[in-house]
């Protein structure tokens, strides 16, 4: 078997992970995304370092928040995953965070930015000085389980291109992001087109599928064979 390309790689990690868990298990888009985001981790911690071989090192630190004022979009799995932790969170810090959202609700309103296309929206949202709700003394409260959206943002500029710009820095390109395979996979499995959610909606938007769409489960066999599908390549020999 030849060389995997750059796009084959990483969407056999995704495989991989599916591989390796019993065909019988039942997972829910929640669980898929809890399943996935470690190994898709270490699946760009590989990309970035070959990057870094070729002159190319993300700018990004610890401390920068930067990026944690952007609207941050989200598909499905993410949203699931992200409201059951949030729901699960011990009593004083599950307050915090939904207070965090309430102010950034608050913010949104006072902007009058509530019921706009948010994630296209950037610049307003930035002047309107709204934090990510799982920022948290400008670390982010959440870092192991962040979405992709966030693991991806990866600027290559100056660290003031995103502070000052907001969408304006260089990023580093991948060749899949994990965003957009949740995103179509559960397209193909709930019906419809790929939704992005704007991360301070998520807690609202996911309250009304909290008995529905959030429980939904599949085997872990149809979830390898949609994925081969969404994925277009086919797990390794």
């Amino acid at each position: 078997m030849g060389e995997p390309t750059d796009f084959g790689r990483p969407a056999s990690a995704i495989l991989r992970v599916l591989d390796a868990l019993p065909g019988s298990a039942r997972l829910t888009l929640g669980e898929l995304a809890t399943q996935l985001l470690p190994a898709w981790q270490a699946e760009l911690d590989r990309l970035v370092a070959r990057a870094g071989a070729m002159d190319e090192v993300p700018t990004c630190r610890r401390g920068c928040a930067a990026c944690c004022r952007h609207p941050v979009p989200l598909a499905i799995p993410e949203a699931f995953m992200l409201a059951r932790m949030a729901a699960g969170l011990p009593a004083a810090h599950r307050e915090r965070v939904l207070d965090a959202f309430e102010q950034a609700r608050s913010r949104l309103d006072a902007a009058g930015l509530s019921g706009t296309a948010l994630l296209s929206s950037v610049h307003a949202y930035r002047a309107a000085s709204i934090d990510c709700p799982f920022l948290e003394h400008e670390q982010c409260a959440i870092h192991e389980w962040r979405p992709g959206a966030c693991r991806e943002h990866l600027a290559l500029s100056a660290p003031a291109r995103c502070a000052e710009e907001g969408d304006g820095a260089d990023l580093l390109g991948f060749p899949l992001r994990i965003g957009e395979y949740f995103a179509a996979m559960a397209a193909r499995l709930l019906g419809g087109a790929p939704v992005a959610i704007a991360l301070v909606d998520m807690l609202d938007w996911c309250a009304g599928r909290a008995d529905g769409e959030a429980l939904r489960s599949w085997t872990v066999a149809e979830l390898r064979a949609h994925s081969v599908r969404v994925l277009g390549v086919p797990a390794p020999d």
